[in-house]
């Protein structure tokens, strides 16, 4: 829904103003549509500033499509999606061209220590 989606991009914008909207914007990380997941993903982090409930959502989603879109919702959390650095990584393993390449560089913007740590393990294996 539009609608909907206009609604989490406004909250979002607004940031910790619109902390008490959290549980609202909270119920629509299970929605059925992807996008929408994602735009409340994003809200919720910037709302709170919390990633323990955004980053798992947005990970999902990207291994379920690889988009430009959503590594960098990623990236724009910088280093409160750490946790998704070594996810990011794994995917770029199994793309080619340019998606392995920005997956690597979100991944890279996010926590360049853990980038490289898994990298580094990556070929000791």
């Amino acid at each position: 829904d539009y609608r909907l989606l206009q609604s989490l991009r406004s909250l979002e914008k607004l940031g910790t103003y619109a902390r008490p909207m959290a549980p609202l914007v909270e119920k629509h990380l299970t929605h059925p549509d992807d996008t929408t997941r994602q735009a409340a993903a994003v809200c919720l982090y910037f709302i709170t500033g919390d990633s323990k409930k955004s980053v798992p959502v947005l990970v999902a989603a990207l291994k379920n499509q690889v988009t430009w879109h959503g590594g960098n919702e990623l990236k724009r959390m910088g280093p409160a999606a750490k946790a998704a650095v070594p996810d990011l990584m794994r995917l770029a393993e199994t793309q080619h061209g340019s998606t392995a390449k920005f997956l690597r560089e979100f991944a890279f913007s996010i926590d360049r220590a853990e980038a490289f740590a898994w990298w580094s393990q990556r070929d000791r294996k």
